[in-house]
């Protein structure tokens, strides 16, 4: 690891390495999450990763009620989401990283997710009376790559793989959200009827919008 990333990693403001577990606890720096169904460890970009199958298995990350983690509103200065993701050819149209919310048709909670839908990695925002949904299909399957949202409110956003901005579409409309318990659920819907399949390494978040500079100097310091 270089210098320059271990103290990114510090800086952040939260850091799952997803590098450790013991018994069905998965062991991070700032919070414990605890491993349902026997979730995988492969190994990751750096060190190991956490793998899931799509049936069952999840991690509950634990609840973050009143932080900008889950609830955007709260996130004056923005924020920003990283990750190293490998998902399979054969993977289906479900969650990937749901964040405090339940997304669909006339309802919905602060929050977001990061999924796979219709051959596309979308991002759905949910935010005071709006949800936002970016969808984008430049990126690849059956290896990893490093994908990286930023937001500023309000709707100021990009969305990069490999440290490169990438084309998206937008679509939006018009949501009440509800308060949510802010929990944060890694490989599984909130409601807990959808899983899904990928493997996932090194999840960084920031309550700021970081720019391309830095998302781009910390792509290149894993040695890419």
């Amino acid at each position: 690891m270089t210098k320059f990333l271990a103290l990114i990693f510090l800086e952040a403001t939260y850091y799952f390495p997803l590098d450790l577990i013991i018994g069905d606890k998965l062991i991070g720096p700032q919070r414990n999450g605890t491993i349902h169904n026997i979730a995988g460890v492969v190994p990751g970009i750096r060190g190991n990763a956490l793998s899931f199958n799509g049936v069952d298995q999840y991690v509950d990350m634990g609840t973050y009620l009143g932080e900008c983690i889950v609830k955007p509103p709260l996130c004056l200065d923005g924020f920003t989401w990283m990750m190293w993701l490998k998902i399979p050819s054969a993977s289906s149209t479900e969650m990937v990283v749901p964040l405090s919310s339940n997304y669909g048709p006339g309802n919905g909670n602060f929050g977001l997710h990061i999924r796979l839908a219709n051959a596309q990695l979308e991002v759905v925002l949910i935010t005071t009376g709006k949800f936002i949904r970016y969808a984008s299909e430049d990126f690849v399957k059956d290896q990893w790559f490093h994908f990286a949202f930023s937001w500023l409110a309000p709707d100021n956003c990009e969305m990069y793989t490999d440290g490169e901005t990438i084309t998206k579409s937008k679509t939006s409309g018009s949501r009440s959200p509800n308060e949510a318990n802010g929990q944060f659920d890694l490989g599984r819907s909130v409601l807990g009827d959808k899983y899904a399949a990928f493997s996932v390494d090194d999840i960084l978040f920031w309550s700021e919008r970081k720019d391309i500079n830095f998302i781009q100097s910390i792509y290149e310091s894993y040695g890419y």
